[in-house]
C-alpha cells in the first residue's frame, strides 16, 4: 500500500482540528445538504438524469428549506488526491454551501462541471471522495450528503471475498482509505449519508448499506431508475428524512401528481419505510 503524503495527512487532520471543534461549537439550528456524484463514464445516463432536472429540485428545496445551504461535488477516478470538483474554490476545504440567493450559480455549477469523464482504473475514487466531503466547511447541525454512485471504494471488493478485479486494491488510494477509515470520517464530522446505488453492483449495495446505517441515512436503489425527476425526488425526500419531515408523504405526493415513474415509486417508499 502506498503512504500517505505529508499533504494527504494535512488534509486528514483538519477533520478534528482545534478550529473546526470550535465551529460545531458555534453552528445554529439549521441544514446543510452536499450532493456528491461518481461522475465517471458508466455514470454518463444516470449525470443527465440528475442534471437535467437540477434547477427545478433547487428552488424547491430552497423554498422548503430556507435556512438551508446546498453544494454539490463530483468525482473521477484520476487519483485520491484531487479528483474533484466542488462548488467553490475548487478544493473541498474552499467548497462553500449556498442559499435561495446563489441557486443560479449553483445551476450553473451543475450544468457545466458535471460531464463524465473515461475511466482510468477499473473502481472509482468513492473512499477519498468521501474524505475530502467531510472537509467541507460544515457548520449546520444536520448535516447531509446525499452520494449517487455506482461502484465501492478501493480495495472493498478485495477486503470483502467478492469478486474482484486487478485494478480493485485498496492501494490505488493515495489516502488509503479503507471502508473503516471511510466511517470514521463520517462519524468525525458528523454526517448523515443517504446513499443512491446506480446499476447493479452488489459489492456498492453492500457498502452503502453499511455506511448509511452508522450514519443514521438510508439506502436508496435506483437499478431500474428511468425518469430524471426521480433522482430529484430521492434527494428531496432524503433532506425531508434528515429534517424530521414525511419522506414517505412526499414521494406519496409526487406519485399523485405524476411525476415518477410507477416502477420507482416502490423502490423509493420501501427507502424510507420506518426504521427498527
Amino acid at each position: 500500500m502506498n503512504k500517505i503524503s505529508t499533504r494527504s495527512k494535512g488534509l486528514i487532520s483538519q477533520l478534528t482540528s482545534p478550529k473546526q471543534a470550535r465551529q460545531i461549537q458555534r453552528v445554529g439550528k439549521n441544514v446543510q445538504l452536499l450532493t456528491l456524484i461518481d461522475a465517471t463514464a458508466s455514470m454518463t445516463g444516470y449525470l443527465d438524469a440528475m442534471t437535467s432536472h437540477a434547477r427545478n429540485l433547487l428552488e424547491r428545496m430552497s423554498q422548503k428549506h430556507r435556512g438551508a445551504g446546498l453544494s454539490c461535488a463530483f468525482y473521477r477516478d484520476h487519483d485520491c488526491i484531487n479528483p474533484f470538483d466542488f462548488y467553490g474554490e475548487g478544493a473541498s476545504h474552499q467548497g462553500r454551501f449556498v442559499g435561495r440567493s446563489r441557486i443560479q450559480s449553483l445551476q450553473e455549477f451543475l450544468e457545466t462541471r458535471g460531464v463524465p469523464e473515461g475511466n482510468q482504473t477499473t473502481v472509482e475514487a468513492m473512499g477519498a471522495a468521501m474524505f475530502h466531503a467531510t472537509s467541507m466547511p460544515w457548520s449546520a447541525t444536520t448535516r447531509v450528503i446525499v452520494h449517487a454512485g455506482d461502484q465501492p471504494s478501493h480495495g472493498y471488493k478485495t477486503a470483502h471475498g467478492m469478486p474482484y478485479s486487478e485494478g480493485d486494491r485498496l492501494d490505488h488510494c493515495q489516502l488509503g482509505m479503507s471502508h473503516q477509515k471511510i466511517l470514521e470520517c463520517l462519524k468525525a464530522a458528523g454526517v448523515r449519508c443517504y446513499m443512491v446505488r446506480c446499476g447493479y453492483c452488489p459489492a456498492a449495495e453492500h457498502q452503502y448499506r453499511s455506511i448509511a446505517k452508522v450514519t443514521g441515512g438510508r439506502f436508496i436503489d435506483f437499478a431500474k431508475v428511468s425518469n430524471a425527476q426521480d433522482f430529484m425526488v430521492a434527494i428531496e425526500a432524503a433532506m425531508a428524512d434528515a429534517t424530521g419531515g414525511n419522506a414517505r408523504r412526499l414521494i406519496e405526493n409526487h406519485q399523485r401528481n405524476n411525476a415518477l415513474e410507477s416502477s420507482t415509486v416502490s423502490e423509493l417508499l420501501e427507502s424510507f419505510e420506518d426504521k427498527e
